[in-house]
């Protein structure tokens, strides 16, 4: 049904037109360079992006590590853009619903399933990145007590 586009189903109302399978599948199928035709999620498009920023090109997912990597302050903002559409999207189970409780709640379920453990504290350092690089390009993040923290990058 998805991959159909002479029975598209009508936008709106996609989601109530398909399986949850059908949806997973939508939502997290792997960006290629010859997309074709049929429904794509946005977490496709994010990670289109993510690996455009990242290598200059879209390559099997498995291949992203063998080219030089490009561009890594517009990549982190876009991969850390595509944790809170994951929260948004396919919310973990939690009783807070703020935008900054998904997030921290996504990144802690998510990367335990991945067998990471990222815990709460480093969570909220991941929120505060995504905060600072998506509302102020980086420049700062505001601390305790409103005190702005410079933020800096090391390269070498």
């Amino acid at each position: 049904m998805l991959d159909d586009p002479a029975d598209p189903p009508a936008a709106t109302n996609l989601i109530e037109q398909i399986t949850y399978e059908e949806a997973f599948e939508l939502f997290f199928r792997v960006p290629m360079a010859e997309r074709g035709e049929g429904w794509v999620s946005t977490m496709y498009f994010c990670r289109q992006e993510l690996q455009d920023c990242f290598v200059g090109e879209i390559v099997g997912e498995e291949h992203l590590l063998e080219h030089p990597p490009r561009r890594l302050f517009a990549t982190t903002m876009v991969a850390l853009s595509g944790i809170e559409l994951m929260a948004r999207m396919i919310p973990p189970p939690t009783e807070h619903a703020g935008s900054s409780e998904l997030f921290v709640a996504t990144v802690t379920t998510y990367s335990a399933r991945a067998k990471w453990r990222i815990s709460e504290d480093h969570a909220r350092v991941l929120l505060r990145l995504r905060n600072s690089l998506s509302h102020t390009f980086g420049l700062y993040s505001a601390g305790k007590g409103g005190v702005h923290l410079p933020l800096y990058l090391y390269s070498s």
